[in-house]
C-alpha cells in the first residue's frame, strides 16, 4: 500500500503567496535600489555607441560615450540657434559688404566668366552658353 498523501491548493490561493515569494526574492537580490538605478545610470551614460547614438552590433563602431554625444549634439543645437540669431540681426551689414565687395569686383567676375567660358570653348567638347545682362529697371 502506497504513503502518498494529496493536498489540493486552489489557485487563487497558492499564486498570491507565490508571487509574493519571488518578489521578496527579486528585491532582496537588488540590494539598495539608490545604488542600483546608480550604477544603471553611470552604465547608460557611459555606453559605447556608433556615431548615430546606437549600439552596434560592430564594435568597432562603438567609439562614442552616449553621454558625450547626446551632450555634443544638444550644445551644437544651441551653438546653431545663437548663430543664425546674430547672422539674422546682422543681415543689413553682411548684405551691404557683400554688395560693396560685388560692386568693387565686377571687373573680376567677368574676367572670369570669360576666361571660363574662353577656356571651355577651346575644348573639344560641344558647349551652348546663353549669357544676359541686365541693367536694373530696363525692360530688356
Amino acid at each position: 500500500m502506497a504513503d502518498n498523501a494529496t493536498v489540493s491548493i486552489p489557485n487563487d490561493i497558492l499564486e498570491p503567496v507565490i508571487r509574493a515569494q519571488v518578489a521578496a526574492g527579486i528585491t532582496a537580490q537588488l540590494g539598495n535600489p539608490e545604488v542600483l538605478i546608480q550604477k544603471i545610470v553611470s552604465n547608460a551614460m557611459s555606453q559605447k555607441v556608433n556615431s548615430e547614438g546606437k549600439v552596434s552590433r560592430e564594435s568597432y563602431s562603438n567609439r562614442h560615450d552616449l553621454i558625450e554625444l547626446l551632450a555634443g549634439r544638444a550644445i551644437r543645437a544651441i551653438v546653431d540657434d545663437v548663430l543664425t540669431s546674430w547672422i539674422d540681426a546682422q543681415r543689413p551689414a553682411i548684405e551691404k559688404k557683400v554688395r560693396d565687395s560685388l560692386a568693387r569686383k565686377q571687373g573680376m567676375f567677368a574676367k572670369a566668366m570669360v576666361d571660363g567660358l574662353s577656356s571651355s570653348l577651346q575644348s573639344r567638347w560641344g558647349m551652348k552658353c546663353d549669357v544676359h545682362f541686365e541693367t536694373p529697371g530696363s525692360d530688356r
